[in-house]
């Protein structure tokens, strides 16, 4: 049985007015986490947000917080003047210059793990057009502060091929979860920059489900009607709570430094919990206490695709990051004109595996006593895989279906 965890990749797209190139040689600071908190908390609001704004009606959904925040902030890296200030205004970054910068490399270096049963990995990287060149500082930047490295893609000449290597990379990094997340049309004469990351992530819960104990039993949709799904159950000593309309239980994975929190709203008040997210989180990470309580959980398996420009732009209406020149940092009269972002979740009794990626262009077993909180999840529900060190949130998503995509 493969181990489980989950896996983000953001990628933006930058168009302007460039050559192949070495990266440059750096060293990565342990730089100050003053400013990280202010940056955790900025990122997972936008990034809630963001999950608002991409649900469909009666379709799984899933989105990275902290990779769509990486993706954004190495184009912020390189904004200026109003663009840089609505990237700010949106995605709540603290301080300014090196403070901010480093903020970002202390929370990717925070985040990262590779150890026996819980692997955790963060990739950045900067493609542009074979014609153009960035500038040389905001190289440096991105590799000292994102451990981002450059290479040149045909985007214009080619645009087939330098898709096909773009996805190619974050099929790498995410292990095969993540395939076709850029497409060729997203390329044209005036593409020149695309910044992707992706965050991967494979862990072992802390307690594995007995295999024993996972049973077929009915899973109850939106409208009513039921489908036979495997559910997993656990008795489990955590943090839990039980408030108006919810029940909500944590799962920790191996080491604690991860863990997934289950939201299960209750029977025809899914939609009122899923719309209130950013409130109802709020409310529950208050209440949270150790106890023990009765886990259900369906094994699942989400993909989910989310068009960021239209998320922000057309249904957050947010203004001022898209088609505003305003990147000089990184090369002449460029601005962001696409953000692509795909995530895969898949959970069963060991553990989760998961992985995003997100792409930013620039154009130019039982108990012998039923405790007495029970969290069961044979209906919708929603969770969050954050880290409990920093509180970043790493995959946020809803399960309407563990049988859908």
């Amino acid at each position: 049985m493969r181990r489980s965890l989950p896996f983000l990749a953001t990628a933006l797209v930058l168009t302007g007015c460039a050559a192949a190139y070495a990266d440059p040689v750096v060293d990565r600071p342990i730089t100050d986490q003053e400013n990280v908190p202010a940056l955790v908390d900025g990122i997972n609001d936008a990034g809630l947000q963001i999950y608002l704004a991409a649900r469909k009606d009666g379709a799984n959904t899933a989105v990275s917080p902290v990779s769509i925040g990486l993706a954004f902030g190495m184009a912020d890296a390189g904004a200026t003047g109003d663009l840089e200030r609505a990237l700010s205004d949106f995605f709540g970054f603290p301080a300014s210059g090196d403070e901010r910068l480093e903020a970002f490399n202390a929370l990717d270096l925070a985040l990262g793990s590779d150890q026996e049963g819980k692997i955790l990995t963060i990739a950045n990287r900067l493609f542009t057009d074979e014609a153009f060149t960035p500038n040389e500082d905001y190289r440096v930047t991105l590799a000292t502060y994102f451990g981002a490295g450059a290479e040149p893609i045909p985007m214009v000449k080619n645009p087939d091929a330098a898709a096909k290597r773009v996805n190619g990379w974050i099929s790498d990094e995410t292990t095969g979860l993540i395939k076709d997340l850029v497409k060729p049309n997203t390329f044209n004469d005036r593409s020149r920059v695309m910044l992707a990351n992706t965050v991967y992530m494979k862990a072992d819960w802390d307690e594995p489900f007995e295999k024993d104990a996972t049973s077929d039993g009915d899973f109850t949709h939106l409208d009513g009607s039921t489908s036979t799904v495997p559910l997993m159950h656990q008795t489990v000593w955590g943090e839990a709570a039980v408030g108006d309309g919810w029940a909500a239980g944590v799962k920790p994975y191996l080491e604690g430094d991860t863990e997934m929190l289950i939201i299960v709203p209750d029977q025809g008040r899914f939609d009122e919990v899923d719309s209130t997210l950013p409130e109802v989180l709020a409310t529950i990470n208050a209440h949270l206490e150790g106890t023990e309580f009765a886990l259900t959980l369906p094994k699942f398996t989400v993909e989910s695709s989310t068009d960021l420009r239209e998320a922000m732009e057309t249904t957050l209406g947010v203004k001022g990051i898209y088609d505003v020149i305003g990147l000089d940092g990184i090369g002449p009269n460029l601005y962001i004109s696409s953000a692509s972002h795909g995530v895969k979740v898949i959970v069963d009794e060991k553990g989760t595996e998961a992985a995003a990626a997100t792409v930013v262009g620039m154009d130019a077993g039982s108990a012998p006593m039923q405790p007495p909180i029970e969290v069961k999840a044979d209906k919708p529900f929603i969770y969050v895989i954050r880290d409990t060190q920093t509180g970043a949130i790493e995959f946020v998503g809803r399960v309407l279906d563990p049988d859908g995509p």
